[in-house]
């Protein structure tokens, strides 16, 4: 790869069920049903089409990569209501607009027109990475960015440079979107993909070329680094958690690793999550204390050592939480995961 957003071929994709299609046809009634309808020709004569496709969707807001086994051209209606970033994991593509061809590389992506048609052409064995933004959620993110009232009409430039700053930061918030999709369902929060998606958002309206940033009246308007920063700073407080919550550390010592004041962080996770940082953290020792319930490895660690290593200086005050966030009790899971398992273990 020419640069570091796919370290590995594919171990950077969705890993959602992988769809096969070898007509033309089929293929064409899939991506209908996705974004808008398609045509789709096969440019070498006697081939089956062999198109691999996977996906993984938040809402109306997917990753998807598709690689065709042959050369193709693909002729989409237009996209309307839907952003799509197309963007090869390796190989390359172009998207003729009007006159205008742009070439797709691992170092720019091509966003196909919403309001005019447009000639797309693969290349054999080329996968591509395409991000699907709905147009209505686009532009109310726009708008909060801009402090406009409405950022309706929105247009996009037909490519986007990821060489850049601006480039390899959405290229960062695409990754965190990614990995919130990729997550076990246990340890997803809605709330932190939410905001993982709106970030993305937010990266690719600043790492993008649009009308709102070449329209002098909204030009005025400077994006809220107050909105991007808070954003920024809940989701380095999620991995800090991720890696720390059971570590006998308060919010304020969190607060002082990321080198801001309690009070910004709680602002910050209030913005981004409706929630507190000590909900958070709880949340996340909540997270770490079921693993470790269900965990076959480790059937004799007590339900007391297990509160005591997840932060809970309280055997029932950990056992309250954990009901409310699981409907069960630590005992009732153990029982449920650990049922017939040959080892002893000690019920405290």
């Amino acid at each position: 790869m020419s640069i570091s957003h796919f370290p590995e071929h594919f171990a950077w994709i969705p890993t959602g069920e992988q769809l096969h299609f070898s007509r033309p046809r089929e293929a064409e009634e899939y991506f209908s049903r996705l974004f808008v309808s398609h045509e789709l020709q096969p440019l070498e004569q006697r081939t089956a089409l062999r198109l691999d496709a996977r996906a993984r969707w938040f809402h109306d807001c997917g990753l998807l990569t598709l690689e065709y086994a042959v050369p193709v051209r693909i002729s989409p209606e237009q996209l309307g209501d839907i952003f799509l970033i197309q963007l090869p994991i390796s190989g390359e593509s172009r998207m003729r607009v009007g006159t205008e061809e742009i070439i797709a590389t691992p170092n720019r992506a091509t966003l196909p027109p919403t309001d005019e048609p447009a000639v797309i052409r693969w290349n054999r064995e080329s996968p591509h990475l395409l991000i699907c933004l709905p147009r209505a959620t686009v532009e109310d993110v726009a708008a909060r960015m801009y402090s406009i009232p409405s950022a309706a009409g929105l247009t996009v430039a037909h490519s986007l440079d990821l060489t850049t700053t601006n480039g390899q930061k959405f290229m960062q918030t695409l990754r965190a979107f990614h990995d919130e999709l990729e997550a076990d369902p246990a340890d997803c929060y809605e709330v932190v993909t939410a905001a993982a998606l709106e970030m993305m958002i937010m990266r690719f309206l600043v790492a993008v070329d649009h009308s709102l940033a070449r329209n002098r009246e909204a030009s005025n308007h400077d994006i809220p680094d107050d909105l991007l920063s808070q954003n920024a700073i809940a989701h380095h407080f999620i991995q800090l958690l991720r890696e720390h919550a059971r570590e006998d550390a308060q919010i304020s010592d969190y607060a002082e690793r990321l080198g801001i004041s309690t009070r910004t962080l709680q602002l910050a996770t209030a913005a981004a999550f409706q929630r507190s940082p000590l909900k958070l953290l709880v949340m996340e020792r909540l997270r770490a204390a079921h693993g470790m319930l269900v965990d076959q490895a480790a059937p004799h660690l007590s339900i007391a050592q297990i509160a005591t290593d997840c932060g809970f200086g309280h055997l029932s005050r950990f056992s309250a939480s954990y009901r409310q966030r699981y409907g069960e009790t630590p005992r009732e899971t153990r029982k449920r995961h650990l049922t017939g398992h040959s080892a002893e273990y000690r019920q405290t």
